[in-house]
């Protein structure tokens, strides 16, 4: 196998750049920053102690040697594949590296929790949500057509989510649906669950919905928290929903 001093960068490492020496407070603060954008649930662990030399091998199957005084963490998901975060200690910049499941720690369980976050998606998702106009650059706004209700229920262990929409209090479909990933101009991509055609009556772009939270009136609805789905065109149609349970 491939070894590697790691004083260099390879595909799967994440550099960020500080200056001067860290502590262990501002080293759980930049692990946790890496984290903060992560839709999987994962538990963050620490060594409560800098460490100098630490060899590993990545999920490609290289093996590492980290060669430097570091703060290291260790993040555990639901999955084979996990990750090493390690910041270092003269200048916090972090090295993330991703490692399968039977890497882990054999001493993980004296290594101190930082976060073990809920399903913290589900406190902004879960709930009843009705649809109350559509937008489209072309014809303006408009009033919903008839009524839809998505109801998110519940989150797996997979992080897939639970739900349900009625249509003229009928259901129409349920089932679970995986968040597939973040986009600058979204907040979450979701599978073609709703009852709604694209552009043109067609299907959403892609065969999914550009999911966006927010949490501030608009002007034409009163309601603090709002869900829009976008099919993804350029010209295509948002549709807004309201909450309401």
């Amino acid at each position: 196998m491939k070894k590697i001093i790691l004083l260099l960068a390879a595909p799967f490492v994440f550099f960020t750049a500080q200056s001067d020496t860290i502590t262990q407070p501002e080293a759980d603060s930049i692990a946790l920053e890496r984290l903060s954008q992560e839709t999987r649930s994962y538990t963050l662990y620490a060594k409560d102690s800098v460490q100098q030399q630490m060899t590993i091998t990545s999920a490609a199957g290289e093996v590492l040697e980290v060669n430097y005084k570091f703060w290291v963490y260790y993040v555990s998901y639901i999955s084979d594949t996990e990750k090493y975060l390690f910041v270092k200690e003269s200048n916090g910049k972090l090295l993330e590296v991703n490692v399968k499941s039977e890497a882990k720690p054999e001493d993980l369980s004296e290594w101190r929790i930082v976060e073990k976050p809920c399903h913290c998606i589900m406190d902004t998702l879960k709930g009843e949500w009705s649809w109350v106009i559509r937008s489209a650059n072309i014809i303006g706004y408009t009033e919903n057509e008839f009524k839809s209700v998505l109801k998110i229920i519940s989150q797996n262990e997979d992080t897939s989510i639970n739900y349900e929409v009625f249509v003229e209090d009928t259901l129409f479909s349920s089932g679970s649906f995986q968040i597939h990933k973040d986009l600058y101009y979204c907040h979450y991509q979701i599978d073609n669950i709703l009852p709604h055609g694209g552009l043109l009556g067609t299907e959403p772009y892609g065969g999914y919905w550009c999911m966006t939270y927010y949490n501030q009136k608009h002007p034409l609805i009163n309601n603090e928290k709002i869900l829009t789905f976008s099919d993804n065109y350029f010209e295509g149609y948002i549709y807004f929903y309201e909450k309401i349970k």
